[in-house]
């Protein structure tokens, strides 16, 4: 019996655009329709490939919607996409790319440009033998190429001859992936006369291989001059060929089913739930904001602006963020930075809405009393926080009155002491003998801003200690005030034993 065929609900270019740019995951049903009202959709995918090409930093809906617009494109063989997707090839670094495509770049990009190449080889060779473009990129259109040739799409001596001369000028530094597009193209097509050019780039180190590879190497090429003709077998072994279905051509991005039950908090060593978690920011939302403000010439913005918003929500009376989240760019010291480096206004407005979601995230940690733990970009150590303490300053500055009227309260001066410490301000506390302290301060950093929200906000949490008063060289008597602010003793509290 017939199995009935899967029905798509239907749905105009409008929301197939939309369930494009707001996937994350594999839109099987939308990613169908575009290709059915491919027409129709192009020019959004179009608007964006061009914007990733001229070095605009794409918001997610942006990548999204390039990511799985070009497969969609690439199955309704919509050749207007071969310039740009050329373009962006050419412009691009490799992490670059690899960001936007996420793993189809080496995997479905040959396929995606192989479906809408417009027939101009010329723009293409051109391109392959640019030594400015990334190295992956030119490996990709080298093999794309080949392709291209052998579907006889392209002259074959033209290709021959491409071949030849970017080996005999040399046109990739040694070691440069595109040395492995040159071979790949050249194993390809059987060229049996590059065989010892292809030999002496492994002997003077332009494309270095092991002897096992060696050997495996010329064994394909002897297979590609002895295949039939018009067997494509060796093309399809590298996904060297033309998207139809683009569904099954990304079906490997989709997510993985797992059995049994979710784990629980416990499990996970999650005790207490956290209070925003329904708005703080995600793993991936962290890093296009690393990436957003790499981009912008400012990578430290990302730590900075925690520390800033810490300082901000937990000192002295009620701050509104939208008065002080502008203010985060005036926070880095770059003299050539003078204010929100934005591209357009959607990347403006998709900024502006992490950063105010990140302000409200501290908001509301602090005020349930959950520790916030400060958001870091890997780039930088996590062990010492300069950056950090850096933004928490700013934001004192930013109050400068309100601090100054407590500045002869312990638990202010010996805050102070520690952000000097962190941010290296102060060289009392320069110095081997001061990074371990400086490491265990910044280990007390969701403790410490804690602390100062209730300091601030008139409330008392014995048990939250924001830092070690033990690790700075100043005598406490036993019997004051403990410089906390718990309202206990200092030998009862921070002089306690641990």
């Amino acid at each position: 019996m017939a199995l009935p065929q899967r029905q798509e609900s239907a749905a105009t270019p409008a929301e197939i655009i939309e369930a494009l740019a707001t996937s994350r995951t594999l839109p099987e049903s939308a990613l169908r329709q575009a290709v059915v009202y491919a027409e129709a959709i192009a020019p959004a995918v179009l608007d964006v490939v061009k914007l990733a090409a001229a070095h605009t930093y794409l918001i997610p809906k942006q990548e999204n919607l390039l990511l799985w617009g070009i497969h969609a494109l690439a199955a309704a063989r919509k050749t207007e996409l071969c310039g740009p997707l050329l373009r962006l090839m050419r412009e691009l670094t490799e992490n670059e790319l690899d960001r936007l495509l996420r793993d189809v770049t080496g995997e479905t990009l040959p396929g995606v440009f192989l479906s809408v190449f417009d027939g101009d080889a010329a723009s293409l060779m051109e391109a392959c033998l640019d030594a400015t473009v990334d190295g992956m990129a030119r490996w990709t259109l080298l093999e794309v190429l080949a392709r291209l040739t052998f579907d006889n799409r392209v002259p074959r001596q033209q290709t021959i001859d491409l071949l030849t001369r970017f080996e005999r000028e040399q046109l990739a530094r040694p070691g440069d992936p595109a040395w492995h597009g040159w071979q790949q193209a050249v194993i390809l097509l059987g060229v049996e006369e590059l065989r010892e050019r292809m030999h002496a780039t492994w002997e003077d180190g332009r494309n270095p291989q092991r002897k096992v590879d060696r050997d495996s190497d010329d064994l394909e090429l002897s297979k590609a001059r002895a295949m039939a003709p018009g067997d494509p077998a060796l093309f399809l072994q590298l996904h060297l060929a033309a998207i139809d279905d683009p569904v099954a051509a990304l079906a490997w991005l989709a997510p993985k089913q797992h059995g049994g039950t979710e784990l629980s908090r416990a499990a996970t060593g999650l005790c207490d739930p956290d209070p925003a978690e329904l708005i703080a920011l995600s793993a991936d939302e962290v890093g296009w904001l690393a990436g957003f403000f790499d981009h912008a010439r400012s990578p430290a913005l990302l730590e900075i602006s925690d520390g800033f918003f810490c300082g901000l929500i937990a000192g002295p009376g009620s701050v509104k963020p939208s008065e002080y989240v502008s203010k985060v760019w005036e926070t880095d010291s770059k003299d050539d930075l003078t204010g929100p480096f934005f591209e357009n206004d959607a990347q403006a407005e998709y900024v502006t809405s992490l950063l105010m979601r990140h302000w409200n995230t501290i908001a509301q940690r602090l005020d349930r009393r959950y520790f916030h733990s400060r958001m870091l970009d890997s780039s930088f150590d996590p062990s010492n926080a300069p950056l950090w303490a850096l933004g928490f300053m700013a934001a004192i500055k930013l109050r400068h009155e309100e601090w100054r009227r407590r500045s002869g309260d312990d638990f202010v001066r010996m805050l102070l002491i520690s952000l000097m410490a962190l941010g290296g301000q102060d060289s009392n506390f320069s110095g081997k003998a001061w990074a371990k302290v400086r490491a265990e301060i910044a280990d007390a950093l969701p403790s410490m801003v804690q602390k100062t929200y209730d300091f601030w906000h008139g409330r008392r949490d014995p048990l939250a200690r924001p830092f070690d008063f033990k690790l700075f060289d100043e005598k406490v008597p036993r019997n004051a005030a403990c410089p906390c602010g718990s309202g206990k003793k200092f030998k009862r509290c921070c002089g306690s034993a641990k």
